[in-house]
C-alpha cells in the first residue's frame, strides 16, 4: 500500500510524514495491531505462557516509526547516550564482538592469576514489559527536540491490540511494553538497559548486553571473594530491575566458573531470593564455553547440528537423482558452513588443540561426503579437492581475519 501511495502520489506521503514530524502526530489508526497467537511447542495449551504473541501493525505507521526511530537514533549517537557495552541494536556491532569481549576479559582475569566466574541472567518476557514511562523521562532530561519527544509519546501512548475470536473481535488498551514489530522497540530497549549498565558495580565486575541477554564476569583472588562480590552486584541489579518494572528468571539464569578451582564446592550465588544454578557449560550468544576454555563442548553441539541438517537435506537427494552436486556445494556454503565459522574468533585461533582441530574436520566431513558422493573411506585432503572446498581450518582464519579487519 505504501509503495503504491508513493507511486501513484510521491509527493503526498511525503507532505504527510513531515506534518506528523512537525506536529508531533500520528494518526489513532496507524497505532492499531492485530495480535496472532503462535502456540510454543512443547507446552501446555491451557497457559497463556504457551503461546507467543505476533502483532501485524499498520505499514504506514511503521513507516513514521521508522522516521523517529532515526532521529532519536541519531539524536543518541551524537551526544554519547549509546552505551559501548550494549552489543545489540547497535549499528557497527555484532554478537561474535560481544563474545570475544568476554572472552578477552576472562583471559585477563586469568593472566592476573585471579579466578573468574561468567554469570548469565535471562530477562521475562523483556520487551513486553519495558516500563515506557522511564524512556521518556530519560529522553525528556537528556533534552530530546521538542517535536520528536512529543510525538515518541503520541506512538507509545492509546495503543490498542485488536484479537479476532470466534465470536467477533476483541480490543483493549496496550499499557505495558514496547510496540509489538515496531522498529522502535530494540531503541527503546537500549535505552532502558543503559541505565543497568550505567550503575557503578563493585571492582573486578564486568558487565555487558547484547539486547536483552546479559552477560557477567566477575573475578577475585578467593572464592569467598567472589561470592561476596557477585553477591553484593546481583542484589544491585535486582534492585534496579525492582524500580523498572524488569523481572529476571533465577530458574534460566546460570554461571560457570572458569579454572580447575572450587568445581567441588562453587561460590553460592543469590539473584533476589533464588540461587543461581552453576553449571559447567554455559551457552553465550549461541556459543557454548566450558570451565577450561577449551570449546570442545560447542564443537560437540556443532557437529550434532551439522548431522541433523545434512540428514534433512539427504532427504532430497540420492546417488542418482536429486540436488546436484553443485547445489549441495551451495547450500553448504551459504548455510551449514556459515553455522560451523559463526563465533569462529572466540573458539578458534591460529594454533588450535589438536583435539579441538579433529573434531573440526570431522563435523566438515559430514557434509562434504554428501556433496562428493564418495564412500566413506575417502580421505580428508581428497574430500576437499574433490569438492573444490577450503579445509575448514583455511576457512576458519579467514573469518576471524575478516572479523578483525572490519
Amino acid at each position: 500500500l505504501h509503495s503504491r501511495l508513493r507511486t501513484l502520489y510521491p509527493l503526498l506521503m511525503l507532505n504527510i510524514y513531515n506534518a506528523c514530524l512537525t506536529y508531533s502526530y500520528s494518526p489513532q489508526e496507524w497505532k492499531e495491531s492485530r495480535v496472532i497467537l503462535l502456540p510454543k511447542p512443547n507446552k501446555p495449551p491451557h497457559l497463556p505462557s504457551s503461546y507467543r504473541p505476533i502483532c501485524i501493525n499498520s505499514i504506514l505507521g511503521k513507516v513514521l516509526e521508522k522516521l523517529v526511530y532515526n532521529r532519536v537514533y541519531h539524536f543518541l549517537h551524537i551526544n554519547n547516550l549509546l552505551h559501548p557495552r550494549q552489543f545489540g541494536f547497535t549499528h557497527k556491532t555484532s554478537a561474535p564482538a560481544a563474545l570475544v569481549q568476554v572472552k578477552n576479559i576472562i583471559n585477563s582475569q586469568i593472566s592476573a592469576q585471579k579466578k573468574a566466574i561468567i554469570i548469565s541472567l535471562d530477562i521475562t518476557n523483556a520487551f513486553n514489559t519495558l516500563w515506557t514511562p522511564f524512556i521518556l523521562e530519560y529522553l525528556k532530561r537528556h533534552n530530546l527536540p521538542r517535536n520528536l519527544y512529543l510525538l515518541l509519546q503520541t506512538l507509545l501512548t492509546d495503543r490498542t491490540i485488536i484479537y479476532l475470536t470466534q465470536s467477533a473481535p476483541v480490543s483493549f488498551q496496550a499499557t505495558l511494553g514496547s510496540p509489538q514489530g515496531s522498529p522502535l522497540s530494540p531503541l527503546l530497549w537500549n535505552i532502558l538497559i543503559s541505565s543497568l549498565l550505567d550503575i557503578t558495580f563493585p571492582a573486578n565486575v564486568h558487565i555487558q548486553a547484547f539486547a536483552d541477554d546479559i552477560t557477567l564476569i566477575i573475578s577475585g583472588k578467593t572464592r569467598l571473594q567472589i561470592e561476596t562480590t557477585a553477591n553484593k552486584t546481583l542484589q544491585m541489579i535486582h534492585t534496579w530491575s525492582t524500580q523498572h518494572h524488569i523481572q529476571f528468571n533465577p530458574s534460566k539464569s546460570n554461571f560457570i566458573l572458569i579454572g580447575k578451582h572450587y568445581l567441588k564446592r562453587p561460590p553460592t550465588i543469590k539473584l533476589g531470593t533464588h540461587n543461581i544454578r552453576h553449571t559447567h557449560e554455559l551457552k553465550i550468544l549461541g556459543v557454548i564455553f566450558d570451565h577450561k576454555l577449551s570449546f570442545l563442548p560447542h564443537t560437540t553441539y556443532l557437529r550434532n547440528k551439522i548431522y541433523q541438517h545434512t540428514i534433512a537435506l539427504s532427504s532430497f537427494s540420492g546417488i542418482h537423482w536429486g540436488f546436484s552436486p553443485k547445489h549441495f556445494r551451495d547450500l553448504y556454503t551459504r548455510s551449514l558452513e556459515r553455522i560451523i565459522t559463526y563465533g569462529a574468533p572466540v573458539f578458534f585461533s591460529s594454533t588450535p588443540h589438536s583435539h579441538l582441530m579433529r573434531k573440526l574436520i570431522s563435523i566438515q566431513r559430514i557434509p562434504l561426503l554428501k556433496i562428493c558422493k564418495a564412500f566413506s573411506t575417502v580421505s580428508n585432503a581428497s574430500i576437499n579437492i574433490l569438492t573444490n572446498i577450503l579445509p575448514i581450518e583455511h576457512t576458519l582464519n579467514r573469518e576471524i581475519a575478516l572479523f578483525h579487519l572490519f
